[in-house]
């Protein structure tokens, strides 16, 4: 199902009586048009897209010279049950910028959105590595989506979510072409869970000895909102 859904029944505590799964894309390349959609059609299943809207276009666009989807293919998209999520508009590395730049790339996108398909965005997705041990960064980061009036925030940390979770943390299984029906079932049943633990230590490590972009004297963000 769709993340909005998902999230719903998990509030819910459905997930106690059956296995909720979440299907998302990033980036909004026209291989979703042409490819994921047609199985997730053919087996009644939806999903939540997220777009980084300025590759976009009435004309068709590439982003990291792949094509995107035209705006008709987005709104074809949703009147056919696929929701849609904001991914920033030009997709940059969030944690290099300066909060002004961040408030304009999650707010642009969002109008951009809902201008196309005439209703609320609620659902966003953190592009590149999420920098969850900065929580000078994070919080307020989270803060500001809030704000902004998001529900929610897609992360790249690895895990399943559970009742209860962060909504603006959440985590992700990533899934891609070498993973065959055993390894997809394998990480749905929580086997690729473990991997949690290495990702989190190395980012960790990596911001305490420095590596992490440092904001120095960058304002804080609520105080230009």
């Amino acid at each position: 199902m769709d993340l909005e859904e998902g999230l719903r029944l998990a509030q819910q505590g459905v997930e106690k009586q059956k296995k909720i799964v979440v299907i998302t894309f990033d980036d909004g390349f026209r291989d979703f048009y042409d490819s994921a959609f047609l199985v997730l059609k053919q087996y009644g299943h939806t999903a939540t897209v997220f777009l980084p809207t300025v590759f976009l276009g009435d004309e068709r666009q590439s982003f990291n010279n792949k094509a995107c989807l035209t705006w008709r293919e987005v709104r074809e998209l949703r009147a056919a049950g696929i929701r849609f999520g904001s991914h920033t508009a030009s997709h940059p590395v969030l944690y290099k910028q300066s909060w002004l730049q961040i408030k304009n790339e999650l707010a642009t996108s969002k109008e951009s959105l809902e201008q196309a398909l005439g209703e609320k965005i609620t659902g966003f997705a953190y592009p590149y590595a999420f920098p969850q041990h900065d929580r000078q960064f994070v919080e307020p980061f989270q803060v500001l989506l809030q704000q902004l009036g998001y529900q929610s925030c897609a992360t790249t940390v690895i895990g399943r979510v559970q009742a209860g979770d962060n909504p603006f943390c959440l985590k992700r299984l990533p899934v891609n072409d070498d993973d065959d029906q055993a390894l997809l079932l394998a990480k749905l049943n929580g086997a690729y869970d473990w991997l949690a633990y290495p990702q989190s230590w190395f980012k960790q490590a990596r911001h305490r000895l420095g590596f992490a972009f440092r904001r120095g004297a960058d304002m804080h963000p609520m105080a230009q909102v």
